[in-house]
């Protein structure tokens, strides 16, 4: 018997230290030379380690535990991953063990060990890279760091998700990604805080996000959830969108973007295209407000040069009490710029007018919004919105189901009555929690 109890605590054992296939291990007090990280008892000391093995090992996941990294973590034509989408997978929040997964991306803490990017994305002619990150802190803590992510696609083809992440506090962009020589890029955002990211006598731009395409190249960008605050740029304190001779869409949903500031325009964006590009913006459910511009547009800024076009979009979105007007429209030679907003609360907008195209139900009228920039009992902003059409046949949903915090907004088949903004109203009844408990 005894025997027997050995020999499956053995089996148990060896279950525990032999990693799954696909997966590398990386913990702060593992080793610090490859091979490495192929279980939890000989894990990788630092994540560029077990990156730039992750090819030899066909790995699609690498698992970090908590704690505090220091390093720069490159992806290059010499250490792609397996072809394919969703071929890299870099997710913290691990404890040392490996058996349990905390949500909050503050527990585990990258930091760039020069002045590069702490993750930098540069695949070769013709290569593609898909990367996914997940419950990170990418921060930056001194002037030499200047990036939080890098990424750059010429001829070749970048897949980029992060969710539940934060990217705080780099004297540069927090997020950049050009594409380039008709290269292809996907950028998705979602659940991720970017906040006080700033320049330091440079003329860039996008402190929280920076993304441009260039001759022929096509980026898709979509902003889910996120909380874009007290970043501050030359132009674009929040985000930069630039393209020149391409095509640019971008979709923002449930995202509040306050407190970013620029010395030039657009506080919270700046959108701007030449050439013959493309852009097209579209907004549902967003909060922007409280932002600043020293020149124009406090909250947005659309800026069209050239012959190129810009369609932007707003649905049940809050663009309200930034300085130097909400919107700011600057259109010139043959290009064309149209904003049309629906079931929406706008202020001021400036520039061009005549690009300004009111639509349906629009309410000219203060969201009265609280410190954290949600509704508060009083606002207007509440039932205000569009959650969907109903036709013959059919239901079209506009709304998100559920709020920036994860509040169900009205259901299937509703028409309206959804709140305009991030955020869907709730009653804090935790208040009355004494009186229903009938605790003193």
């Amino acid at each position: 018997m005894k025997t027997l109890i050995l020999v499956l605590a053995l089996v148990v054992t060896l279950q525990y230290q032999i990693a799954t296939a696909g997966v590398l291990y990386v913990r702060s007090d593992g080793l610090a030379t490859w091979p490495c990280g192929t279980s939890i008892a000989n894990s990788c000391k630092n994540i560029a380690t077990a990156v730039a093995n992750a090819n030899v090992y066909a790995t699609t996941s690498i698992k970090v535990a908590q704690g505090d990294y220091a390093e720069q973590v490159d992806i290059r034509d010499v250490n792609l991953p397996a072809s394919g989408l969703g071929q890299l997978t870099i997710e913290g929040g691990w404890n040392a063990d490996f058996t349990t997964q905390s949500p909050d991306p503050t527990k585990t803490r990258i930091t760039s060990s020069n002045d590069n990017a702490v993750i930098n994305i540069a695949p070769g002619t013709g290569h593609r890279v898909g990367l996914r990150l997940a419950y990170l802190t990418l921060r930056g803590t001194t002037n030499l760091q200047r990036l939080g992510l890098e990424a750059w696609a010429s001829q070749s083809t970048i897949d980029l998700d992060i969710e539940h992440c934060h990217v705080v506090s780099f004297r540069g962009q927090g997020i950049s990604l050009v594409a380039d020589t008709v290269g292809q890029a996907t950028v998705t955002v979602q659940d991720t805080t970017l906040q006080g990211n700033y320049q330091v006598g440079s003329p860039w731009s996008g402190a929280g996000m920076y993304i441009t395409s260039w001759s022929g190249s096509t980026v898709g960008v979509t902003l889910t959830k996120n909380t874009i605050v007290d970043n501050q740029a030359i132009a674009g304190g929040g985000i930069y969108l630039y393209t020149n001779g391409a095509t640019l869409n971008a979709t923002l949903v449930n995202n509040i973007m306050a407190g970013n500031q620029t010395v030039a325009d657009g506080g919270a964006i700046n959108a701007a295209a030449a050439g013959d590009s493309i852009m097209v913006l579209t907004m549902t459910n967003n909060t922007i407000n409280n932002n600043q511009a020293n020149s124009q547009g406090g909250g947005i800024l659309l800026s069209s040069l050239n012959t190129a076009t810009i369609t932007a979009e707003l649905t049940n979105t809050i663009v309200w009490g930034n300085n130097n007007s909400d919107i700011y429209i600057n259109q010139n030679d043959l290009s064309t710029t149209t904003v049309t907003p629906y079931y929406s609360m706008v202020d001021i907008v400036a520039g061009v007018t005549s690009s300004y195209k009111i639509g349906m139900h629009n309410l000219h009228i203060n969201p009265a919004l609280n410190d954290s920039y949600h509704l508060t009992g009083t606002s207007p902003a509440k039932d205000k919105g569009l959650c969907g059409e109903i036709g013959p046949g059919y239901y079209e949903r506009f709304a998100p189901y559920d709020d920036i915090d994860g509040n169900a907004r009205p259901g299937w088949n509703v028409e309206l009555g959804c709140d305009i903004g991030a955020d869907e109203y709730r009653f804090p009844w935790i208040l009355l929690n004494p009186v229903i408990t009938k605790q003193q």
